[in-house]
């Protein structure tokens, strides 16, 4: 299967509000991809998946690696009905098929990170 099609199934399952299945299915650690989001999980009661500007380094359909981002801006309802809005750039490398490094930027970094280009680490 290629990088192309694997990466636009993980941002469907996240829009979805199933992210523990698109960490099961597409990281290649899968417990420490659990394990950094575990207490964030914990706490949410309901998960609306919203997942913007997805883009990738990739235009070969059919290559294996690639560079994958995203613009996270999921909203959750935790178990004491507060709602948390998400706003953080997603980037990953992908190699064989699943994602081996994964990045986080949120505010003044992510801002930067889009003005010097989004697929840049």
């Amino acid at each position: 299967m290629s990088f192309q099609k694997r990466f636009h199934e993980q941002i469907a399952l996240l829009n979805a509000g199933e992210p523990l299945q698109a960490f099961d299915v597409f990281y290649a650690d899968k417990a420490e991809g659990r394990a950094k989001q575990l207490p964030f999980f914990q706490s949410a009661k309901s998960i609306d998946g919203c997942i913007e500007d997805a883009a990738t380094s990739q235009e070969n359909d059919g290559a294996a690696n690639g560079v994958g981002v995203f613009r996270n801006r999921s909203r959750f309802v935790t178990k004491d009905d507060n709602e948390m809005q998400i706003d953080g750039l997603v980037w990953q490398k992908w190699a064989n098929d699943e994602i081996v490094e994964e990045r986080y930027y949120r505010d003044a970094l992510m801002a930067q990170k889009i003005k010097n280009g989004i697929l840049a680490p």
